[in-house]
């Protein structure tokens, strides 16, 4: 892939594609994720509070805040965790009418709840663990004094703050989905966060920690006492923790951060690339049409990766159909050389190798079965990286036998339908199985075995060129289908 990082056009048209596979999260998955991004960023908090405590210069204090607490965003969006902050941008997925506004409200609330048990039992383990015993104490009324700040907060300024916040956040998460190696990604995330910490804005997720965490503190006696004379924390103002404010803080700076990341980042970016997404999408329908005998050169070129270990049918059947029909397809080699060795001990010799393969002038990417070629297959960075990439941004992705299973390790399978090879069918992580030869799901299709090889092939061809020229194909090869 010759670009570092995507285009904003194709970085919002990333972001509505993963969207639409976050509101088709199973329920308990989506809890799951919840949970884990909910403690992920109290973790930030955690650390954060701990660095700064005993620092009395507010800019030195927030900036050294702000160089620790991107580590919980940088946690969420590494391992794909669900963050109600972030997924404010999914209005974009349903502006574009990838998905329903019952679906984007069921995605909102649940992880919103489930960000809350995340933060919660972080806060329980924190207290548990003697963390807040820091400093003879210190720490423990430092987090008593960060929790009163936050659940006092004006309301105008809970709202505008809120705002500004997740503003910086969800230009963090677009960020991130340009970069495309894991280096540009935690530096992305990192600026932005640094800036909203370092100017004191209002994060709904990170005060699920922050204040129950200060509530948690308050109820040492020992906290309270240095509290009051470090800070002139009054009982009173203690006793307020535990007041409607404190939900009434956290409503106003939710509300805020919603109208952030909604109204300022997503509605905006998405009126900005709307006919540019259109146009792309339009392009793509184009390339689906017959191509004409006229045609000088082929319109579509596809890739297929090649492992030692492969079922050489399942591979071979697909170039050759490809060929047959016009469409320009390479071999790639995933080892170090050009030869390949199927399962079979079938040698024969890749066209590229992966690092001398052009990606980005591929419009699919096929995968061959076999064993253990599926197993090198889903054990390569360059292919699982490339399965993702093509599948966000809606290039097809084609895999059969037992290579469906590496889709569903890339994560790109989830509320899609999908085939593979009997015994392999709980590794579709994600997707709604379908005991069929061939089955075709928006940009992914995904095929049984070597004797479906054919069909597989075919449907690539319909994919691209539509019906007419798999006829002519199939005339061709005397071919009357698998039952």
């Amino acid at each position: 892939m010759a670009n570092l990082f995507y285009t904003p056009a194709e970085m919002v048209g990333n972001y509505i594609s993963a969207g639409e596979k976050k509101a088709k999260l199973p329920l308990g998955r989506m809890i799951l994720l919840g949970i884990l991004a909910g403690a992920c960023i109290a973790i930030g908090g955690a650390a954060s509070n701990v660095t700064v405590h005993a620092i009395s210069n507010v800019g030195v204090a927030r900036t050294l805040a702000g160089v620790v607490f991107p580590v919980g965003l940088i946690m969420v969006v590494i391992t794909g965790a669900e963050l109600f902050t972030g997924n404010n941008l999914m209005i974009m997925s349903r502006l574009s009418g990838k998905i329903s506004t019952g679906a984007l409200c069921r995605n909102l609330v649940v992880v919103y709840l489930s960000n809350l048990i995340g933060s919660l039992l972080i806060v329980g383990l924190v207290a548990l663990s003697g963390q807040l015993d820091l400093s003879a104490g210190g720490l423990g009324a430092y987090t008593i004094k960060v929790a009163l700040g936050k659940c006092n907060l004006v309301p105008v300024k809970a709202l505008t703050s809120g705002i500004l916040c997740n503003i910086l956040v969800c230009l963090a998460i677009l960020l991130a989905g340009a970069a495309k190696d894991i280096v540009g990604k935690i530096w992305a995330i990192f600026f932005p966060i640094f800036a909203f910490v370092t100017a004191g804005f209002e994060h709904c997720v990170a005060n699920m920690y922050y204040i129950p965490a200060g509530m948690a503190a308050a109820l040492n006696k020992d906290y309270v006492a240095l509290a009051e004379e470090t800070y002139g924390i009054t009982a009173e103002q203690v006793a307020s923790l535990y007041s409607p404010n404190v939900a009434r803080s956290l409503l106003l700076v939710t509300l805020g951060n919603m109208v952030g990341g909604m109204i300022f980042i997503a509605v905006t970016f998405y009126v900005i690339h709307k006919q540019a997404l259109e146009a792309a999408a339009a392009a793509k329908q184009e390339t689906r049409t017959v191509r004409t005998e006229a045609s000088p050169l082929p319109l579509i070129r596809l890739g297929i990766f090649m492992a030692d270990g492969c079922e050489e049918i399942e591979g071979l059947t697909v170039v050759d159909v490809m060929r047959r029909a016009g469409i320009a397809i390479e071999t790639i080699s995933i080892n170090g050389s050009h030869q390949i060795t199927s399962s079979h001990n079938v040698t024969f010799h890749a066209d590229v190798t992966k690092d001398k393969a052009d990606f980005e002038s591929y419009d699919g990417i096929v995968l061959p079965g076999g064993m253990p070629g599926t197993l090198n297959l889903g054990a390569d960075e360059v292919v699982n990286q490339v399965i993702q990439d093509f599948a966000e941004s809606g290039k097809l992705v084609a895999a059969i036998c037992a290579a469906p299973s590496v889709l569903g390790q890339a994560n790109v399978l989830v509320g899609k339908k999908a085939t593979c090879h009997p015994g392999f069918e709980e590794k579709l992580v994600g997707a709604k199985f379908q005991r069929q030869p061939v089955v075709v799901d928006s940009n992914i299709i995904t095929s049984r075995g070597m004797g479906t090889a054919i069909a597989f092939a075919l449907e690539i061809v319909r994919y691209f060129l539509g019906d007419t020229a798999v006829e002519k194909v199939k005339k061709g090869l005397v071919y009357r289908g698998v039952s």
